[in-house]
């Protein structure tokens, strides 16, 4: 009877059928008809070689229009077949205080920092942040001097009043409360300056050539002062928070591009484990970038996702020995045979099931294989089937 193939596409534990090196019509059939018959039982199985294929074989696939099997060369994993951490990217221009928050929400305590095209530029990790915000603030000043004045109007929810047509800074941040705190009036050119509902201080630090005054707690702004901002060239943005919420978050403003570290150790995805293994056992960072070809980047890994993967699972077929199988097997999990040669020489770590039959041909196993699950294959596999078990059996016996 007929039996539906169950859909395998939530399936991840992908089971690889391969025959062995060299394979013969016998070897690369068989491959291609258990893989079919495990995807109709509604298990995860691809048939895969380890050679070429030869003339006859070709001639057979080609004859019934059945794709060859995926060509793989070890056993290893790659950093492809294993599952690790969606990558969190910001653009080059996201502010730091977006960063954070977007860093408290993700577990590699990472940030990528990309370009238009999603290819890699830097690192901002949470440690990158917190000794930004854990520094005097006047070891900070660098940093506000090449921040952009809207990203401190973002950063701070607030309006402009007044936006000047050219904005420099020297990167000194002023808070102050009362008239009291007003000193030298050099002292705040070229500052940014927040302040109260204060008339006479405000005309003060706008004569005093500031750059930005940010206005706290203030329902009305006269129009001499804004008259006197656009005099002065002084950008006014006013804001709702208060001033120990502006003191604890002024400093977020500035880009990641200015903090972001440059000198990545990352990762291709075509990368085996074990030389992944080597290279971050001597660093210390907690999560690293996983990139393709063209540098993008696809996803985060770390030290815990190479020693929690599962090994790549394969079944053999028309051979059972270790110089006739896949390259580095022993990284590799068997999770079954079947063949009709000889008994050779591959060892397992836990029992398997193992069907070795005195019998002209692999696919003659796989074929009684079929009948016994009571599945009728495919017309093009029966076909191939038939094929295989005519060139690999002698006077047919």
């Amino acid at each position: 009877m007929m039996i539906e193939r169950k859909d395998v596409s939530y399936m991840k534990d992908v089971i690889h059928i391969i025959g062995h090196k060299n394979p013969d019509t016998d070897s690369i059939v068989s491959s291609i008809a258990y893989a079919e018959l495990k995807r109709t039982l509604g298990i995860n199985a691809i048939a895969c070689r380890i050679g070429d294929l030869n003339t006859e074989t070709d001639f057979v696939l080609k004859k019934f229009k059945v794709a060859e099997p995926v060509y793989i060369q070890t056993a290893k994993c790659k950093l492809y077949d294993i599952p690790f951490d969606e990558a969190v990217t910001v653009s080059k221009d996201c502010t730091i205080k977006e960063a954070w928050d977007r860093i408290n929400r993700t577990k590699n305590r990472a940030l990528y920092v990309v370009d238009k095209e999603e290819k890699l530029l830097g690192v901002v990790s949470i440690s990158d942040i917190t000794s930004i915000l854990m520094n005097e603030r006047s070891t900070n000043k660098v940093l506000m001097k090449k921040t952009p004045v809207d990203n401190i109007r973002k950063v701070l929810k607030g309006e402009f009043l007044y936006e000047a047509p050219s904005y420099r800074t020297n990167g000194n941040v002023h808070i102050l409360a009362s008239k009291k705190s007003f000193e030298d009036a050099d002292e705040y050119k070229d500052s940014i300056v927040v302040m109260s509902d204060d008339l006479e201080l405000q005309k003060k630090v706008i004569c005093s050539h500031a750059a930005c005054l940010i206005l706290v707690n203030v329902d009305i702004v006269s129009g001499n002062i804004l008259r006197l901002a656009k005099e002065y060239g002084c950008t006014i943005i006013k804001t709702v928070q208060d001033m120990l919420w502006i003191a604890r978050n002024i400093y977020k403003a500035p880009n990641v591009e200015l903090i972001m570290e440059r000198k990545i150790i990352a990762f291709h995805n075509h990368a085996y484990i074990g030389d992944v293994y080597t290279k971050m056992s001597k660093t210390r960072y907690r999560s690293y970038p996983v990139l393709n070809n063209q540098g993008k980047v696809l996803g985060a890994i770390s030290r815990y996702h190479l020693l929690n993967y599962k090994k790549k699972k394969f079944i053999l077929l028309d051979h059972n020995e270790g110089s006739q199988s896949i390259d580095d097997l022993n990284e590799g999990e068997v999770m079954e045979i079947i063949d009709h040669h000889r008994i050779g020489d591959i060892e397992t770590s836990s029992p398997i099931r193992f069907r070795n039959e005195i019998i002209g041909s692999t696919c003659t196993i796989i074929s009684k294989i079929y009948k016994e699950n009571g599945i009728v294959p495919q017309p093009e596999i029966a076909a191939i089937l038939c094929c295989a078990i005519i060139s690999d059996t002698m006077n047919f016996n």
